[in-house]
């Protein structure tokens, strides 16, 4: 739910039709409303009271269920995502990693896991988002892209 830092709306380009980017790799994407869901979209309530929401998530009307609006025509990295942490990325965007679990590194790069072996694995800070900060930032500092989720 926290994808709005991640997914913007550049603009309108039709009825229900919007140029938008991923601030994660720069895709760039036609997000298109589903029609079961463009009287949904078109309620703004929920953004309002959650600015860090993807703009194209919206409560369903009965339950607390969440729907995506664009789901079929959403970006990589939502296509991509599976619960996680933090995604690692190379210089090119590509995801080569990411980090479930409490501190569980997944991967198949071999030197993404000598990094994070020899640089995170064994950090110590004082909380979690300290943690997750220096994490990333010795990530960053070893060439990769990082995205850490709240």
């Amino acid at each position: 739910m926290n994808f709005g830092r991640y997914v913007v709306q550049e603009r309108q380009i039709g009825e229900g039709r919007f140029f938008s980017r991923s601030r994660i790799d720069g895709e760039v994407f036609v997000a298109t409303v589903e029609g079961a869901y463009a009287s949904l979209y078109r309620e703004q309530k929920d953004l309002a009271r959650h600015p860090e929401w993807c703009p194209f998530l919206r409560r369903e009307r009965e339950g607390a269920a969440y729907v995506c609006t664009i789901y079929s025509s959403r970006p990589k990295f939502c296509r991509l995502f599976k619960c996680a942490r933090m995604d690692i990325l190379d210089a090119s965007g590509n995801r080569v990693g990411r980090v479930v679990g409490r501190r569980d590194l997944v991967t198949s790069d071999a030197t993404l896991r000598s990094c994070w072996d020899a640089q995170v694995r064994a950090l110590e800070a004082d909380d979690e988002e300290s943690w997750w900060k220096e994490a990333g930032r010795r990530l960053e500092r070893a060439g990769y892209k990082v995205v850490i989720y709240e």
